[in-house]
Order: structure tokens, then sequence, then C-alpha cells
């Protein structure tokens, strides 16, 4: 939430400015109520690290400049009876914090849905994997949890929903804030998955929209990750459900996915490949690039051992359009999936948009 410091006192006008600006989010105001200093619509930037590596950590935390919030894997649900896989480390917190990052392990249920739906039915375990879940992340000095439970079978939606609740509140009491990540859907059907992000909303401190995966690895059809339109009417679909502008952090692709054609153009495979990896690739092909009015992206298509290759560009321009989506939305953030995939060149656009 944005801090307002009134000009009264001791935040007198030469005083407020030296307080105010180092505060994320803050905003000076007089008394009369003319605003002097805002820095409250400043987007704050998450990114999931996708390893629990100290050292992988590290890299990922020094190259992402500009980063606010990182989230470790660190959390991962084992069994019914609430039994969880625990790679924390309290001296990485320690690091991080040292670096001015807040921390949210992420928290996830091996998408495993079979398993999910014995935990979800079991009071004892959930009481048990909550409890100490919250217990060992206010030990290490982490900021939130960032829970990330996903093929979840839809006759388990009222139980989620129960056990996000219990767990939020348990977190709250040991001042932690909770987070949850749900993918871009569809607000038609919706109401058939297992997620109530209505419910969900009321619940939570943040929710992260995952919107990538767009087209995924066993889509029949080639197409962008992420579209910009596609993206653009998720953020509508999730502020539809009653969730707050400053709530909601847009999930931004750091992946591009790479389509295999034969001479009829049908799908044979696909592939996931890091932005990073981009330029090497385009710097080994003859290809042609055409701008998709679909996607509002390039398409990149080359030619190789008689194959056609194509793919849908994440560049500095698509994350620049992503984050001015963000600012329009007036969103709270956004959020990388994930980091060490990208260049660092990213990391300049960020810094000069968010």
């Amino acid at each position: 939430m944005p801090q307002t410091l009134a000009v009264t006192g001791f935040f007198n006008r030469s005083a407020s400015p030296k307080y105010a600006i180092p505060l994320e989010r803050a905003k000076i105001v007089e008394r009369s109520g003319k605003t002097l200093w805002d820095n409250s619509n400043r987007l704050e930037m998450w990114g999931w690290t996708g390893s629990a590596s100290e050292d992988t950590m590290k890299k990922m935390a020094e190259q992402a400049v500009g980063l606010d919030v990182i989230s470790p894997t660190w959390f991962v649900l084992e069994n019914k009876e609430g039994k969880f896989e625990d790679t924390s480390s309290k001296e990485m917190v320690d690091w991080f914090h040292e670096r001015g990052l807040e921390v949210h392990p992420l928290v996830q249920n091996q998408f495993d849905s079979s398993l999910t739906t014995a935990f979800l039915a079991n009071a004892n375990g959930q009481d048990q994997f909550i409890q100490s879940l919250v217990d060992r992340a206010a030990s290490i000095g982490a900021d939130g949890l960032n829970i990330d439970f996903e093929s979840v079978n839809a006759k388990d939606r009222a139980a989620f929903t129960e056990f996000m609740r219990k767990l939020t509140s348990k977190a709250h009491a040991k001042k932690l804030e909770v987070s949850i990540d749900l993918m871009r859907g569809s607000i038609s059907w919706n109401h058939l998955t297992a997620f109530d992000h209505e419910q969900l909303a009321k619940i939570v401190d943040t929710v992260i929209i995952m919107a990538y995966d767009q087209h995924w690895s066993g889509s029949t059809e080639a197409g962008s990750v992420s579209g910009l339109q596609w993206t653009e009417q998720g953020i509508q679909e999730f502020l539809s459900y009653g969730m707050s502008r400053e709530q909601l952090i847009l999930g931004m692709p750091f992946y591009i996915r790479e389509w295999k054609l034969d001479s009829s153009g049908k799908v044979l495979e696909n592939r996931a490949l890091y932005t990073s990896a981009v330029s090497k690739l385009l710097s080994e092909n003859e290809y042609t690039a055409v701008w998709d009015p679909e996607f509002n992206q390039y398409k990149i298509q080359y030619m190789k051992d008689g194959y056609t290759y194509v793919f849908w560009l994440e560049d500095q321009r698509t994350l620049e359009a992503r984050l001015e989506l963000a600012k329009e939305y007036r969103l709270g953030g956004a959020a990388a999936w994930r980091l060490g995939q990208e260049p660092a060149s990213f990391w300049e656009t960020i810094i000069s948009n968010k």
C-alpha cells in the first residue's frame, strides 16, 4: 500500500523528501491536500527463481537490478498428511534482505491432482501443513508465502478456497503476506475450475495472473505463449472478479515456444527456449520477421533440414508493452517467470519503465 506523509511537525518541506524518496510507493501531501511528490504508482517487480540452488539464485538476483520481490522454490507438498519438502535457508533470506529484496517463498503441490485431492480431504493434514509452513517461514524471516497449487480438480473448488482461508489466517497471525498464482484462464469457464477467483481475492493479499502459456507444450496449433491482446483481456477479466487493481500482479514470460512444422504446416513438436538464447538462435539461421497483428508480436520463421521453425518474439519491445499494460490498468506490479531465462538487457527496460 502507498505510504502518505503529511507535511506537518517532523515532516516539514525539507525533511519530507529525504524521508520519503527512498521508500517504495510513497507520497508527500500538504495539509491542504496538494501532492508534492508521488511514487505511489511505481510497479513492484516480482520474480520466481524456479530453483533452490543458492549459487543459481544469487546469480539471478545480481542480474535482476530493479527486482523488488523474489520467490525461491522452497516448499513442496509431499503427502496428504501435510508433510512437505523444505529447502529454505535463513542465510539466503538474510542475503536477499541485505540487497533490498522481499522474500516470498513459493509453495507448490507438485501439480499432482490426486495428491492434492487427498490432502484437501485431510483436515488434520492441512492443519499440520499450514502450521509447520507458517512457523518455518516466520522463523527464517520471510516476508510472505507465494502459493502455486496447479492441476487441482474442479471438484475441490470449495475445499481449496477453505484451505487458502485457513492458511492466510495463520500466515497473517505471523505477519506474513500471502500471494496466489492463478492461470490466465477465461471468465466463461472459470466457474468450472478449482479456483474461485472472487473468493480467493477476498482472502489473499496479492493475486498474480500467470498470463502465459496461451499456446503451451500440449497445443496442436502454433502460436504465441502470450499475445498482447490475450494478456490485456486477461487483466480485464481478473479485475471483473472484484479484485483491486493494486492487488493484481501481471505475470510475464521470460521464455518463448518454438514450433517445428512439416511441409503442410502441421505441428510436429515444440520446445520452450529462454529469451536469452534467442539472439544466438537468430545469428545461426537465416530468418524472416513479420509483424503479426493477431498477437502484436513479431513472428520469426526459418527453415532447417527441410522443416519450418516458427516462434513469436519476446524482446524489449514486448516486455515494455507488458509493463505499459500493467501501468495503464494501475496494477500493483509485474512478475517474471522466471529469473535466469532473460538477457541482462531486459532489466534495463524494466528499470526505465517500472
